[in-house]
């Protein structure tokens, strides 16, 4: 029984509410997630995360982590964020943690090295 929850729901016999049929889940107490998750969708399975669309590799030679972020993003050469010059990097895919040093130093260099 999940913890994180400050609402649970006990889904008694017969219930049919919401268009649903609840008979896989009565005598179940279900957290507010999961019983929202059952009333929207009629089950408690979570959707399958997508496939990744799109390139999933981070293309700086000194990245620390250059397969794990949670968003790679492919840079345009006419990108203006945070004020800086994107040209010397454009083309290549940046992980997150990248594109966050590159947005706020104009660098890929980590500071460290």
């Amino acid at each position: 029984r999940p913890t994180t929850s400050g609402k649970y729901y006990m889904i008694e016999k017969g219930r049919s509410t919401w268009g649903r049929d609840w008979s896989s889940v009565e005598g179940s107490v279900l957290c507010h997630s999961c019983f929202d998750r059952f009333k929207r969708r009629g089950t408690l399975e979570r959707c399958p995360k997508e496939e990744k669309a799109g390139p999933s590799r981070c293309e700086y030679e000194g990245c620390a982590k250059p397969e794990e972020s949670s968003r790679f993003h492919v840079i345009d050469a006419a990108r203006t964020s945070g004020g800086q010059d994107w040209t010397p990097v454009a083309g290549k895919v940046l992980c997150n943690a990248c594109f966050d040093r590159y947005k706020r130093r104009g660098t890929l260099e980590r500071a460290s090295q």
